[in-house]
């Protein structure tokens, strides 16, 4: 077995590095931003202060949107407490120190019928499942949900895609109780001594169906 793997590793030498992907029983170990990828909260945007025990947490990418009758935020942002080397800790991330966030508020119409249900949220990450929260009461308008947290799918889909330098598609959908709004946060990272750096994000509104 060692042999044949370092047959492979010399294969790839020789094609100039284009074995990028990971073998899917060796997730990514570890990984973390590097230490300058998040600015002070002085010089960047911060996540809204009634968060996180009213910290300052620096945004490091996403924006807010408006699909169908919904205003929608995605949002990466810093946050030394999630570690990525703890399997059992509840605030494991699968990129140390990065945190995700998003945010929905309701635009139209009361809905307040006991027929009538809440909406459904669904947060997906390169087509797996990173969030879902099931519908609530009736929407009504100006009603706002969000989450706050760190970022952990099964397989590690996130950090392998980090990892083999591909981009991660963050993918959210509302459902009330069709899908009626969508959101999709696309972002890069890249390589550095310590970890790993953003190097682009785009926000978009996208189509719920």
């Amino acid at each position: 077995m060692k042999s044949s793997t370092t047959a492979g590793l010399v294969l790839c030498a020789l094609l100039g590095g284009a074995c990028n992907a990971l073998p899917q029983d060796r997730p990514p170990e570890h990984l973390s931003l590097a230490r300058h990828a998040c600015q002070e909260p002085g010089l960047t945007p911060v996540l809204p202060p009634d968060l996180l025990s009213g910290m300052d947490i620096p945004i490091l990418a996403g924006g807010t949107v408006e699909s169908g009758d919904f205003l929608i935020s995605l949002w990466l942002y810093c946050d030394p407490s999630s570690p990525s080397d703890d399997l059992e800790s509840s605030e494991y991330s699968e990129i140390g120190s990065l945190g995700f966030r998003y945010e929905w508020q309701y635009l139209g119409p009361y809905l307040g019928r006991a027929t009538e249900p809440g909406a459904a949220t669904v947060v997906t990450a390169n087509g797996m499942v990173l969030l879902r929260d099931a519908p609530g009461p009736p929407l009504s308008h100006g009603e706002i949900h969000a989450h706050t947290g760190s970022i952990r799918t099964e397989g590690q889909v996130i950090s392998r895609a980090v990892a083999s330098g591909d981009p991660v598609e963050f993918t959210i959908t509302i459902s009330a109780p069709d899908p009626t709004a969508s959101a999709v946060l696309n972002v890069t990272f890249a390589s550095a001594p310590d970890g790993v750096v953003l190097v682009d994000a785009r926000i978009r509104q996208a189509d719920p169906h």
